[in-house]
């Protein structure tokens, strides 16, 4: 089936406001979640660093609109014995993570231009059309 169509693709002001309102409430709520998960997450103690790694990178890929930085590994260490000076032998060694959350202003932006936009297709002729 070859049938002739045309499309405009249209954008429009007041979509735009629209969706600039309704992606701004959704990266306040996002960040609000983020937030707290990322509290929780650094408030825990892990074994070894890879597993710090991985509750990262679990959170991460989750994130649309924000994105993790300065990201760091610290190391608790556990000695055997109190030590003034802690020189004893270390008894177990555990991981934190400490990170800051920014926005990501790019996927922001192009989320609002692809929701504010449409398009208007019509398999009418010429004839019948004027813009």
């Amino acid at each position: 089936m070859d049938i002739k169509q045309r499309w405009i693709v249209v954008n429009l002001k007041a979509a735009g406001e629209r969706v600039t309102k309704t992606i701004g409430r959704q990266t306040d709520r996002a960040k609000e979640k983020l937030d707290k998960d990322l509290f929780f997450l650094q408030a825990q103690r892990f074994i070894c660093k890879e597993d710090v790694l991985k509750a990262l990178g679990a959170l991460i890929k989750r994130q649309k609109y924000h994105q993790l930085t300065t990201l760091d590994c610290i190391a608790h260490r556990y000695m055997k014995e109190k030590v003034a000076l802690k020189k004893g032998p270390v008894k177990q060694i555990v991981w934190q993570t400490s990170a800051k959350v920014e926005q990501k202003y790019e996927a922001i932006h192009h989320a609002i231009e692809q929701r504010s936009c449409f398009i208007l297709a019509t398999n009418a002729d010429n004839k019948a059309l004027t813009l």
